[in-house]
């Protein structure tokens, strides 16, 4: 398990190969069998899915959460909640009492949409696996409308961030 997917974990290549990076707050799936290894919090919060901050346990599923988080954050390119609770702290109590999910962006593809609603569900048993959002219509190209954005207008782009862990930060 990795515990701390987001945009600037993955690296992409110039051939379009993607890898995952940071590994420091992941568990080996051995060590997961320890039910108190498996309560611990890591991460970041803004990515975190709710079971993990509350510490009530920390399966596969809560990174089908920080996946969903990341597609937010890819939409909109900022991480998900930051526009609602700037202060990470904030944040962490918001996302471990609240029955919703991350705003999902309007101008994303009803597909696109669909897939986020998948991976944000508040039960993490409820979440698809990882196999099971490979077969989701948005990514196998199944869909009718295969694109992140409905309608893509120049209003609906927002730039990225420039904070301190921001994807394209060079330092």
């Amino acid at each position: 398990m990795h515990r701390d997917i987001k945009g600037a974990n993955i690296l992409v290549d110039n051939k379009g190969c993607i890898k995952l990076a940071d590994f420091g707050a992941s568990k080996q799936v051995v060590e997961l069998a320890n039910r108190s290894c498996a309560k611990s919090m890591k991460g970041t919060p803004y990515w975190m899915a709710p079971e993990v901050i509350l510490q009530t346990g920390h399966s596969f599923s809560a990174n089908i959460w920080s996946v969903g988080c990341t597609v937010i954050e890819m939409a909109i390119g900022k991480p998900p909640w930051s526009q609602q609770y700037q202060q990470e702290v904030t944040a962490l109590f918001y996302i471990g009492t609240t029955k919703s999910h991350p705003p999902i962006p309007d101008h994303l593809s009803i597909e696109a949409q669909d897939l986020l609603l998948k991976c944000l569900h508040k039960e993490p048993e409820m979440r698809p696996s990882a196999s099971g959002l490979l077969q989701h219509p948005f990514v196998t190209g199944k869909s009718q409308q295969n694109s992140l954005v409905a309608t893509p207008t120049m209003e609906n782009i927002e730039p990225p961030s420039t904070s301190s862990s921001s994807i394209l930060d060079n330092s």
